[in-house]
């Protein structure tokens, strides 16, 4: 079953997330969903229930994207594990959540000199 449409509806209406926000969400699953499709474990492809941490850190690796991707795509995983996990009761666990989010710079504010 494909429950991308309603979780696009649930942070549509339940978390009132933005259009933009949804967007990106819903790209990075559907990308996770494409490698997990590409990339078999032992010939088999794996269902929701079955990711662990381990295949989100190996998709996150074969990326080779920036800090602030990575953040997001990990942010977009958290959701979407969570959804599954709390409206269709779908996995028992997050396994995004066992992830750490890098470190993003912190935007400098310039520093300002008064006499």
């Amino acid at each position: 079953m494909d429950y991308t449409k309603s979780f696009e509806r649930y942070l549509q209406v339940e978390k009132g997330r933005a259009a933009r926000t949804i967007h990106g969400y819903l790209s990075d699953v559907r990308r996770f969903r494409s490698w997990l499709d590409e990339n078999p474990v032992k010939g088999i492809t794996l269902s929701w229930e079955e990711v662990k941490a381990r295949h989100i850190r190996a998709y996150l690796t074969s990326l080779e994207a920036s800090p602030t991707y990575v953040h997001r795509i990990i942010s977009s995983l958290r959701g979407w594990f969570g959804y599954l996990q709390e409206v269709e009761e779908l996995t028992e666990s997050n396994p995004a959540t066992e992830l750490s989010k890098p470190k993003l710079r912190d935007k400098r504010v310039p520093s300002t000199y008064f006499e």
